[in-house]
């Protein structure tokens, strides 16, 4: 988060650092609703400098968890209990945020063009060559697809390629 926020991008962050998948969720949801995170930690006067913590970015990533995310901070340390005292602050402002918004979810007050960009297709590319080298047939990832995912269908114009419809 600190990076991004030096100007770095997110993609070549991650292209030069290995990090894992939960961290890598983590940081990328936490940039989505980042708008929504400063406005909420502004009006709890909350930041890295008062609760005496090295990393804005990780007051972030964790007013996500604690806000949007699952309730819970993983790990623990200095920092979590940091947060932690200033939770119900932190909850109230997200209350305040919500109703001057008139938003009945948090989702309500993410930015338009990311709310959009949630409605986008995805699409899926079957690559020929890893399933002929698992003795897997077309046929087989295609079904295995459309069981999962449902609102799938396969590109009429493009080969192995699958549509993703939200």
């Amino acid at each position: 988060m600190d990076a991004v926020e030096k100007g770095v991008t997110f993609k070549a962050y991650c292209a030069k650092n290995r990090i894992g998948k939960m961290d890598f969720a983590l940081a990328s949801e936490s940039l989505k609703y980042k708008s929504v995170l400063v406005k909420v930690l502004d009006r709890a006067d909350v930041s890295a400098e008062k609760i005496d913590v090295g990393s804005q970015g990780m007051v972030l990533v964790m007013a996500y968890e604690l806000l949007v995310g699952t309730g819970k901070i993983r790990g623990g340390g200095a920092v979590k209990r940091k947060i932690m005292a200033v939770l119900d602050s932190l909850k109230e402002s997200l209350e305040v945020e919500m109703k001057e918004n008139k938003a009945k979810t948090v989702v309500d007050l993410l930015p338009a063009h990311i709310k959009l960009a949630q409605l986008l297709p995805q699409f899926l590319r079957i690559n020929t060559l890893r399933i002929g080298a698992l003795d897997l047939s077309h046929k087989q990832i295609m079904d295995e697809i459309l069981v999962q995912c449902p609102g799938a269908l396969p590109d009429k114009d493009i080969p192995n390629l699958v549509r993703i419809l939200p």
